[in-house]
């Protein structure tokens, strides 16, 4: 009776130790754990770009040139675009520097950990409502009206999440670190930080009806 028992109650446990898992790391503080978060999302953003990248590629060297519908090159350049600089590259930087800089100060953790965190979950919820907002062809020359303004909302909502992290990071730096403690490497992140915000302003700007155009004649 003893041994059913106990075979009874494991199962439940697992599944509840389980779960506990996923809660601890939706609601965690940890600045490693965050960290990896975006490291992890920005790996898979950059593989999916990277896909969309091949699929242009094939639509170049096609014979037919009819690999990719027409009305759907446009969305897919900005889609590239939009996941290299705002889903790939910048969080990748961003994921480095919240995992890496509290040590490099010698600072327990982040000095706003859940703003760090809401960050992260801003900047998530963000990229997948502009993928959802290209694929129903909103974005940059996008024909659907309310389509392109949930994208306008959802690159403000990434941009806001990514603020919000840099900001902890680097009130971190700024009130947290260790007497005598200067790392170069740390502050290297505020000039990679300066050149994502110069990256952003070019990629930010929507591109003129011309764009279409000469994209669909390089395609062509």
């Amino acid at each position: 009776m003893t041994t059913i028992d106990t075979h009874a109650t494991s199962a439940p446990a697992t599944s509840g130790s389980g779960l506990a898992g996923v809660a601890e790391w939706i609601t965690t503080t940890d600045h490693k754990r965050i960290g990896r978060l975006y490291l992890a999302a920005s790996v898979l953003t950059f593989l999916a770009a990277g896909v969309v990248g091949v699929l242009l590629g094939v639509q170049r060297v096609s014979p037919t040139r009819e690999f990719l519908p027409d009305g759907s090159l446009t969305q897919l350049f900005a889609l590239e675009r939009f996941g290299l600089t705002y889903l790939a590259l910048a969080p990748l930087v961003v994921g480095l520097a919240v995992a890496i800089v509290p040590l490099q100060v010698g600072a327990r953790s982040l000095t706003f950990p859940r703003l760090a965190a809401a960050g992260f979950w801003a900047w998530l919820i963000g990229a997948g409502l502009a993928i959802y907002s290209l694929v129903l062809d909103g974005g940059p020359n996008g024909l659907d009206g309310r389509m392109y303004e949930l994208f306008v909302l959802a690159t403000a909502l990434t941009l806001a999440g990514l603020l919000a992290t840099i900001i902890s990071v680097a009130t971190t730096i700024l009130t947290a670190r260790a007497p005598g403690i200067v790392p170069r490497s740390t502050f290297r992140c505020f000039q990679k930080w300066i050149l994502l915000k110069s990256l952003n302003r070019g990629s930010a700007k929507a591109p003129s009806n011309g764009w279409r155009k000469s994209n669909s004649e390089r395609i062509a």
